[in-house]
């Protein structure tokens, strides 16, 4: 396999102290779901469910075409979506970030000069969603899981005693350069620096870990 050496950011979910201070952000909880195109369903069935452990909860359709839910745990979901042209495409389609208002995100980011849809929407799964690409191009949604929608209605459901992980614990994202304050994920989104590679900071940073700020 040839690896490409490539700068990389990985968000990290740890558990951060809330700040006292008034903020207009909305609150931004952790990864609620991952979800990407794949060419073969069983092959990812056998891999996700089969391997790994973590039980199909269930399905719902989206204007990608059906959507596969595995379960992490009640607020995590690792999801799929069969594309026979995935090998061509970018499979990532969307890191899923929890957030109490979806609304108030939206006005937040446009006060920031971020591009943002006209208005929020919901999801084939009746969550209230925006989606939104980083600097780099990388689909970052946030989402508020609305209480009749799937994913709340499995509460305490599918939840394989074999799974190898029990929390997604962080996301890693390609990025064209990163920066110290980098202006969309320090400074607008409020993540914070926790380790860094090369750690000595007078070299280029190539891997930076990002602590997501009211994730418990």
């Amino acid at each position: 396999m040839k690896i490409a050496l490539k700068t990389f950011l990985v968000i990290t979910l740890l558990s951060s102290i809330c700040n006292a201070q008034s903020v207009t952000r909305p609150s931004v909880w952790g990864i609620a779901k991952m979800t990407y195109l794949v060419s073969d369903y069983q092959v990812a069935k056998d891999y996700y469910g089969n391997f790994l452990g973590f039980d199909e909860a269930f399905k719902y359709n989206s204007e990608l075409g059906e959507v596969i839910a595995f379960k992490v745990n009640d607020r995590q979901f690792l999801e799929f979506i069969v594309d026979k042209e995935a090998k061509q495409k970018s499979r990532l389609v969307s890191v899923s970030l929890e957030t109490d208002d979806v609304e108030q995100m939206r006005a937040y980011l446009k006060g920031k000069n971020i591009e943002v849809p006209e208005k929020v929407s919901l999801d084939g799964a009746g969550n209230t969603v925006i989606l939104i690409h980083d600097p780099s191009g990388n689909p970052i949604e946030f989402i508020s899981f609305n209480p009749k929608s799937p994913h709340l209605k499995s509460k305490g459901k599918f939840l394989s005693d074999h799974r190898i992980s029990k929390r997604i614990h962080h996301a890693g994202l390609y990025c064209k350069e990163i920066i110290d304050n980098d202006p969309f994920y320090v400074n607008v989104l409020g993540f914070k620096e926790i380790w860094r590679y090369p750690e000595d900071p007078q070299q280029k940073v190539m891997i930076h870990y990002l602590q997501i700020p009211d994730c418990a």
